[in-house]
């Protein structure tokens, strides 16, 4: 009996997606690559499927077909994924997962009879294999993040408790993206318990070998390295809500005449000799990631000694109290 083809749905590629399909014929049996046909959906993130089942009925000449309906859909900016299968929905928020983007698809369709279970295709339909799919676009962001944002605004839209102490990794990093910090983020987080700045003495490990006086008490979580130089610090702060520890540096080069500071991989280089710069009178200078992450340094000449004043700071809300 020759068994008659469902019509195929067309579908038609989205426009200006980042990434494309794999070539999911090749993943599926030969006998069942007729049966099923995808696109990515409207934001680009996921997939959109017809599967075309065919179930042979006794006491019917011809089978009957059903044309069923799967997606998976993700949103990474919100960190959400979406599951649908015919009438079922399902919708997951991922905020408390590690997770990134490689994306392992397969669908099993099994009916139950008399305790065993047959599905069909057998060995199920696989989709993506280790699939990698564009983060959000962390640009596209940060200009709305900066206007009006409140942390408690962002936790109650992501139905998360307002009063939460820390975040997720995954949550972190997706505030990061929002206020576009990540493409500036070191490849390795800086580690307080380690070289250089432990062991430390009130927050400072001192390999100075001038007699500069008693070094200021450091807050709890900010440790930092004064370099043999002396004129060298470099600091790893800890930011309990994030998790997580950041790097910030101040460099006054008295060789070059050059102050270098930096947070993170975002860095500049000023020079001491410019008509801009009086150290006599004392200059003051702000190095910043997004408005988020702050240098705040003073220089002063006074009597061949260089006085600094540095601060370090970490405001996520507009005229608010800084982390």
């Amino acid at each position: 009996m020759k068994v008659p083809r469902a019509p195929k749905t067309r579908f038609s590629k989205a426009k200006y997606c980042p990434w494309s399909l794999p070539d999911y014929k090749k993943l599926l049996p030969a006998s069942f690559r007729d049966n099923v046909n995808c696109k990515l959906p409207d934001n680009c993130f996921g997939v959109e499927c017809c599967v075309d089942f065919f179930f042979d009925i006794p006491l019917f000449e011809t089978p009957l077909v059903k044309h069923v309906p799967f997606f998976l859909k993700f949103e990474p900016c919100n960190f959400t994924v979406e599951v649908g299968f015919g009438s079922y929905y399902h919708k997951e928020r991922l905020l408390t997962y590690n997770w990134g983007f490689l994306v392992d698809l397969s669908v099993h369709t099994c009916i139950p009879i008399d305790g065993d279970s047959f599905c069909y295709p057998e060995g199920g339909m696989t989709l993506m294999n280790q699939e990698k799919i564009p983060a959000c676009d962390a640009n596209a962001l940060v200009e709305f993040t900066k206007q009006n944002f409140t942390v408690s605004d962002w936790l109650r839209d992501l139905d998360l408790d307002i009063n939460l102490k820390s975040l997720s990794q995954a949550a972190a990093r997706m505030l990061l993206d929002k206020f576009g910090i990540s493409v500036y983020l070191l490849d390795q987080r800086c580690d307080v318990s380690r070289p250089p700045y432990s062991p430390s003495v009130d927050g400072w490990r001192n390999e100075c070998p001038k007699s500069i006086g008693k070094l200021p008490e450091l807050p709890t979580d900010l440790y930092c390295h004064l370099a043999d130089t002396c004129t060298k610090i470099n600091c790893c702060f800890h930011v309990p809500f994030l998790e997580m520890s950041f790097n910030a540096l101040l460099n006054v080069d008295m060789c070059d005449y050059v102050i270098y500071a930096a947070i993170e991989n975002k860095t500049t280089t000023i020079g001491m000799l410019g008509d801009d710069i009086d150290l006599d009178a004392g200059t003051s200078m702000v190095l910043d990631i997004a408005d988020v992450f702050q240098i705040k340094f003073g220089l002063k000449k006074k009597d061949k000694v260089l006085h600094l004043d540095l601060d370090i700071e970490v405001c996520l809300e507009k005229d608010s109290s800084c982390l």
